[in-house]
């Protein structure tokens, strides 16, 4: 099956993130800019985990081992 090509979009500045000259559609991201402008304005007690250092959550977990089991 051929993959889609899509152009990636910023959802909240509409900058263009990637444009393939191929792209079959549009797709939406946050960008670079605009993701730590949002990070840099919170307070120090609200900042963002690391999302390398994040575990799953017990629902998400049994999501996945339910749809592994189905497939």
């Amino acid at each position: 099956m051929a993959e889609r090509v899509l152009t990636v979009v910023c959802a909240w500045c509409q900058c263009t993130v990637t444009a393939p000259p191929s792209a079959a559609g549009v797709t939406h991201t946050i960008c670079p800019a605009c993701l730590a402008s949002m990070l840099d304005d919170l307070p120090p007690d609200e900042a963002a985990a690391d999302p390398l250092n994040l575990e799953e959550s017990p629902e998400v977990a049994a999501r996945s081992v339910s749809r592994a089991s189905a497939s």
